[in-house]
């Protein structure tokens, strides 16, 4: 992976090459995101986009190549205040200094997420990933005023994980005075974003206003959805194995 991501930064003389990756999410449904489609090279606030819309770049880090030159600034590095998507403020800032970003449209990384793993679980510390998507707002807006369909991402993805994280505050059994309340209130502070997106499917938005509603017994109702139907929130394109 890394031996074409390098190759192809040379060939577009990029600071940053990104490659499409698997997921195996659990119930061994496989996401892939390779995307033929999109130039093989294009400017960093153009790849930017890819990075902020859903399903496409990403902002995690590991299926991705930075040229050193990007960190010399002092002032760029992760913040470690924040425990969850504190890469996708980083990357935001990175793909917006970078002059050219090249792209490989193969699967070339395989991620296999953990039921243990923070991207489906539920602590203090994921709460942190409002305060990141907050950070990125801000960094476009600073940055890239010209493109105004950013922000409209960016809110989207900021509803999308306040929703989240309610579904799984109810799930595994968060109950902290106060932490519904907020949750749903994230949750719609920028709902028009998210449910007027065209990338939201139908059956997304319907979920989504069943755990604002009632976020504890979403969970019952999911699951009972999940056995009679074989229901997924997954895209269409993800496959599951048998």
């Amino acid at each position: 992976m890394y031996e074409k991501l390098l190759l192809a930064a040379s060939k577009h003389h990029a600071m940053i090459s990104v490659c499409g990756y698997e997921k195996r999410h659990l119930d061994n449904w496989i996401e892939t995101q390779a995307h033929p489609d999109i130039p093989t090279a294009l400017p960093g606030t153009e790849a930017l986009e890819y990075v902020l819309r859903t399903h496409f770049f990403e902002g995690f880090m590991w299926n991705k190549l930075f040229d050193k030159k990007l960190f010399e600034p002092t002032d760029r590095r992760l913040d470690t205040n924040l425990h969850f998507c504190e890469d996708l403020a980083f990357v935001t800032e990175l793909f917006i200094a970078s002059p050219i970003v090249a792209y490989i449209p193969e699967a070339l990384y395989h991620y296999c997420i953990s039921p243990q793993s923070s991207m489906v679980t539920f602590d203090a510390k994921r709460e942190t990933e409002l305060v990141a998507r907050h950070k990125v707002l801000d960094i476009v807006k600073l940055n890239l005023p010209q493109y105004p369909q950013y922000a409209r991402h960016i809110k989207a993805g900021y509803a999308d994980a306040a929703i989240s994280m309610l579904y799984a505050a109810g799930k595994y059994g968060q109950h902290r005075p106060g932490l519904k309340r907020y949750l749903q209130k994230e949750s719609l502070r920028y709902g028009a974003s998210y449910f007027l997106s065209s990338e939201t499917k139908i059956k997304m938005k319907l979920r989504a206003l069943m755990i604002i509603a009632i976020p504890v017994a979403s969970v019952a109702v999911w699951g009972w959805l999940k056995r009679r139907t074989n229901v997924t929130w997954y895209p269409d394109e993800i496959r599951k194995i048998q």
